[in-house]
């Protein structure tokens, strides 16, 4: 939209919900269920966290979702050894209860 200001966007997203590569799954007795269902086991798959190192981001998306408690700081350690994906020690952040949180 920054790219060509005035012009109409229409997002098609063929999922079960909102989501795309942001999806959260919600799995109880190996079957896939809806989101409001009960589960045994939730994750999200594709993008399972992302970084605010811009700082029009920051300002613009990440503070206000923060405040609004739809992301947070990841608190976690990545396994292995190394470096995953050139992150290193940078903040990294996830949706609270699930990715697709933040495509809302």
């Amino acid at each position: 939209a920054r790219l060509l200001p005035g012009a109409r966007i229409t997002l098609f997203d063929q999922g079960r919900g909102l989501g795309g590569r942001a999806s959260h799954r919600r799995v109880d007795d190996g079957e896939v269920v809806a989101p409001w269902a009960r589960s045994s086991m939730a994750f999200d798959h594709g993008c399972q966290f992302f970084q605010g190192g811009d700082a029009e981001f920051r300002e613009k998306i990440l503070d206000p979702w923060l405040a609004a408690g739809l992301a947070a700081e990841w608190q976690g350690k990545f396994a292995g050894a190394g470096d995953f994906f050139g992150i290193g020690s940078e903040t990294v952040y996830v949706g609270v209860g699930g990715m697709h949180t933040v495509t809302a």
